[in-house]
């Protein structure tokens, strides 16, 4: 236990935390990022529950995260046991972390299935883009799932907790389920539809602590828009997040302001940065603070000179596309309309504005691939590399399975077996190799687990717990044999209020 003391004080030590303290032990919650630490202080909505429990005056929360390597689940704040607190909050962004999360239970001693735990506390409540697209996996475990945005709502979640006058979970739901979001274990009540919250906060959502231990070292995350205004076939964003909404660059450059010093990096975070047509002025503010400007994946759409040079000066060294395919119909029907020409173009572009270093996107086995999609792909590469004088340039390629979510129009397409995924990444990565592109592919086992999951009904949850402790290739297995005998996908045509 010592040992896992001395590193929460030392990884405490090296916090910087951005906002005032303001706190009461009466109402204690744990804060659960069921995955490291350096991946949980990396997660923005992680950050806005540990803040707002900490400076509401009437609550306090304390940080637990699960390490492969630790025997003992203790928080970081006072080194209690998960079982101790009588309010459970998780943080769900990834569908493989519903195992951690059971993981976690088991070695803290807490009952997994709801309907076994009869006392009223501790209370288990979980959300994030994970339960979001699908909430079934974990209806039988937790007894409170909150789907979509909880900028608005939480607090009115936290206050009717905090008054402590229900006798049972039945009865809290009764007083809770008038707030968006929010649905009832399975051991609760069962409901028919899904009650998504999709209020969006006035003020962009940002770091609460920065740390050199983070995933993104050191890195100040801040939202400049919130949701996609685009319609892509394979992308669940829109289900999670709702319509999309930007922050006036005044708003988000006021919060850089306020927190001026503290840090040198900045991480813009939305899924589409530069459809925020005040971008440049955000931009510029870094530029002329000496503050590095980083983004995701940006789409090609608005990559003009002028945001190039921009995202230069800003610090930006690798630029970073997600084009889905080389073949230009599969691209289009993906959603990502965007031409070959114009992508020769803006590549051309970005090696005269002074970007040496691309990182590329693609999907394989999406709904109606073939082989000649992929020449087609093979082809797309080879004359983007010729389409560029300089021949001197870092092109890396990330290769995703295609993993179908619900509430995407491509919803209901199926996961390619591995095999069939490991011959078509081989086709394209012999060819692309001597193109000199690196090419790297996701885990199939991990990628399937993760269809499997945002698929399945409440059912999955058996089979991953008869080989809980083995590995991900050991428990899809054992999904996979179960499902030969019972039904585990979900109904489609579910509603969402």
């Amino acid at each position: 236990m010592w040992k896992i003391r001395l590193k929460h004080q030392k990884l405490i030590e090296q916090e910087t935390l951005l906002f005032d303290i303001l706190k009461d032990f009466s109402n204690n919650y744990a804060v659960v990022y069921p995955n490291k630490y350096s991946i949980g202080m990396s997660n923005l909505g992680f950050n806005f529950l540990f803040k707002e429990l900490n400076s509401r005056g009437d609550s306090s929360g304390e940080r637990f995260f699960y390490e492969e390597d630790e025997d003992e689940i203790l928080s970081m704040e006072s080194n209690r046991s998960l079982s101790e607190f009588e309010v459970i909050l998780f943080s769900l962004t990834y569908e493989l972390d519903y195992i951690n999360l059971l993981r976690l239970m088991i070695k803290s001693e807490i009952e997994i299935f709801g309907d076994r735990r009869t006392r009223l506390f501790p209370i288990l409540i979980g959300g994030g883009a994970a339960l979001t697209i699908n909430p079934a996996p974990l209806l039988k475990i937790l007894d409170f799932i909150f789907l979509g945005n909880a900028d608005k709502e939480f607090s009115k979640i936290i206050e009717i907790i905090n008054r402590k006058d229900y006798r049972d979970k039945l009865d809290l739901y009764n007083k809770l389920k008038d707030i968006p979001g929010i649905i009832p274990g399975e051991h609760i009540k069962k409901i028919k539809a899904l009650n998504i919250s999709y209020s969006v906060p006035e003020k962009p959502v940002h770091s609460a602590i920065i740390t050199p231990n983070a995933e993104l070292k050191n890195m100040f995350l801040i939202e400049t828009a919130r949701g996609c205004p685009y319609n892509c076939s394979f992308c669940s964003v829109k289900k999670i997040t709702g319509k999309y909404k930007k922050f006036p660059a005044e708003a988000v450059v006021s919060v850089l302001e306020r927190h001026k010093g503290k840090f040198e990096k900045v991480g813009l975070v939305s899924s589409a940065v530069l459809e925020n047509n005040e971008i440049k002025k955000i931009f510029m503010y870094g530029i002329e603070n000496n503050l590095t400007m980083n983004t995701s994946s940006l789409r090609l759409d608005l990559l003009d000179e002028v945001n190039l040079e921009l995202l230069l000066k800003a610090g930006n060294r690798t630029l970073t596309l997600a084009i889905e395919s080389g073949d230009e119909n599969l691209r289009f029907e993906s959603g990502k309309k965007v031409s070959d020409e114009k992508i020769f173009s803006i590549l051309k572009n970005a090696v005269n504005t002074g970007f040496r270093s691309f990182k590329f996107y693609l999907i394989i086995g999406m709904p109606g691939e073939t082989d000649e999609h992929l020449k087609n792909t093979i082809r797309f590469f080879s004359e983007l590399r010729n389409s560029v004088e300089i021949k001197a340039l870092r092109m890396n390629l990330s290769i995703n399975p295609f993993i179908a979510k619900p509430g995407t129009k491509w919803e209901k397409g199926e996961f390619i077996n591995s095999t069939e995924m490991k011959r078509k990444f081989n086709i394209l990565n012999k060819s692309l190799k001597k193109l000199g592109y690196s090419c790297q592919i996701e885990n199939l086992n991990e990628a399937e687990l993760q269809y499997l999951f945002a698929n399945s009904n409440s059912e999955i949850i058996y089979p991953v717990i008869e080989k809980l402790n083995e590995s991900y290739s050991v428990i899809l297995k054992e999904v996979k044999n179960y499902a030969k005998d019972h039904r585990l996908s979900i109904d489609h045509n579910i509603s969402n209020t």
